[in-house]
């Protein structure tokens, strides 16, 4: 599985260059300005400051091929606990509750 392929995957530094290269470029590419707006009404919307968006670039910037097999622990650990993760209307969740252990609430 996932886990396993993480932590047996050799990353060459070609590799994760490509890969944080992808990565950068769905933050920093070139918007229109009404893919600007958007963009700028999400970020309002979720709370995130230019800052956290230069520290979300700094770390992708600054991954290694350790950090990416780092991350196999905690995907084995959330696949382990089967936790299943569902957005949409809250009546129709509500209406099928009995599929789900819990249900919470993420937004208001």
């Amino acid at each position: 599985g996932l886990p396993a392929f993480l932590r047996n995957a050799e990353f060459g530094k070609e590799k994760i260059t490509k890969y944080v290269l992808g990565s950068i470029s769905s933050i920093d590419r070139p918007l229109t300005p009404s893919m600007k707006g958007q963009r700028a009404a999400e970020r309002w919307i979720i709370g995130a400051t230019h800052e956290d968006v230069q520290k979300t670039r700094d770390q992708i910037i600054e991954t290694t091929a350790e950090d990416i097999a780092e991350l196999a622990d905690l995907i084995e650990d959330a696949l382990n606990k089967n936790y299943f993760c569902v957005l949409g209307s809250e009546v129709k969740i509500k209406e099928n509750k009995s599929i789900f252990n819990d249900l919470i609430q993420v937004f208001e």
